[in-house]
Order: structure tokens, then sequence, then C-alpha cells
């Protein structure tokens, strides 16, 4: 994505990998499968258990969970597959945001 983004211009972010790979072929980057976030723990040195996704779809759900990171369900109430033990579930992205900062700030009073 371009650093016309509206995310980029409204918040510190480094990169947005994108898969735009269908469903029918068997690519290793498109979700459920962790492969978009293991290439990302390689371009950038990201602890991938230290990282938590936070997504709407049970499918980037379960490709967190299999790359090691939190995971967080956004639920947007979708009539689709739900996700299977997310570690969160919240109603909105403020609601996930005060788990990661709360998470976070844990983290660094027991000094990992």
């Amino acid at each position: 994505m371009s650093a016309g983004n509206p995310l980029r211009r409204e918040l510190p972010i480094d990169d947005i990998p994108v898969c735009y790979h269908v469903d029918a072929n068997d690519y290793g980057c498109g979700t459920p499968k962790p492969g978009l976030l293991l290439d990302a723990a390689r371009d950038w040195p990201l602890d991938l258990a230290r990282c938590f996704i936070v997504e709407d779809r049970w499918r980037d759900i379960y490709a967190g969970r299999a790359a090691g990171s939190t995971s967080i369900l956004a639920d947007a109430g979708y009539d689709e597959g739900r996700a299977r033990n997310p570690d969160f579930t919240v109603a909105s992205l403020a609601e996930a945001e005060a788990i990661v900062l709360d998470r976070v700030s844990a983290r660094a009073t027991e000094g990992h």
C-alpha cells in the first residue's frame, strides 16, 4: 500500500502486508495460513509471540494463532464460520486497543 494510505496518515505504521491470492490457490500467504505474518516477521525484526493480530474474520484469527501471536477477534457479527478460541473477543477496535495497551504495559512491568 502506498504512503498515502489513510491508516499511515493517522498511525505510525511501518508496513501493511496484503495477500491478493484467491482462496482456491494453495499459497502459504492466504489466511488461515500464517505465511503473510511469517514473511512480515522476516522483513521486520518481529517476535510473533509478542505480537497481536486484531481481525474480524475467523481465517485471520487462525493465521495469527498459527504464527504464535495473541489473537483478538473484533466480532462484526458476520454470517460465516466463527473463530474458535480467540485469545480475546471484543466488540470494537477501541476495546482491542485497550487490551493491547494493557498487555504491553504488563509486559513492561514484568521486565519482558
